[in-house]
């Protein structure tokens, strides 16, 4: 893609200018680098006979914890899969609050990575049980089988944390 610059009322834009943060977001530079590790040596977050596969496993646990703060579930609620996703990281979220049983939230939309999603499953008061349609590894709880992608994860959690964060401070900027 060529990129130039030009100088619009004495500030430098450089063009062209992507608009549509709808359909997607491109990666925030500061979750490709906690993501950059996990695409290395620490890979796969379902090998538990090594430490490499434990500390994979505690990232994607990590990275579910803050994906779950920011629609204030559990993170044993939140399935990592691959869509509140137009309000999702964009408004407040309480799936409490909204009596929400099931919620399927994209990465991509919240200047994360491509290719990862989370689903938001209600465990209590009521509890939704969901039938896998594939069974084997028991990954996610029973859910699905299949390797959870750590460095996708590792990004989702870390866009998750920073949209929290800053949440409210984008929402002033948007009135204004």
């Amino acid at each position: 893609m060529n990129v130039e610059s030009k100088k619009i009322h004495d500030t430098k834009i450089k063009l062209p200018i992507f608009l549509d943060y709808q359909s997607t977001t491109k990666v925030d530079p500061r979750v490709l680098e906690v993501m950059i590790p996990y695409f290395g040596e620490f890979s796969n977050a379902h090998s538990r006979s090594h430490s490499f596969g434990w500390t994979a496993e505690e990232a994607a646990e990590k990275a579910r914890k803050h994906i779950a703060d920011l629609v204030n579930a559990d993170s044993k609620e939140i399935i990592l899969t691959s869509d509140a996703a137009q309000s999702f990281g964009k408004v407040p979220i309480d799936v409490n609050e909204m009596c929400v049983d099931l919620m399927s939230l994209s990465s991509h939309k919240i200047y994360g990575p491509m290719g990862i999603g989370a689903l938001y499953v209600r465990r209590k008061n009521p509890r939704v049980r969901l039938i896998p349609l594939i069974s084997g590894g028991g990954q996610e709880r029973g859910m699905r089988s299949g390797t959870v992608p750590t460095p996708l994860a590792v990004g989702f959690g870390e866009a998750a944390r920073i949209a929290r964060e800053e949440m409210k401070k984008e929402q002033l900027e948007w009135k204004n």
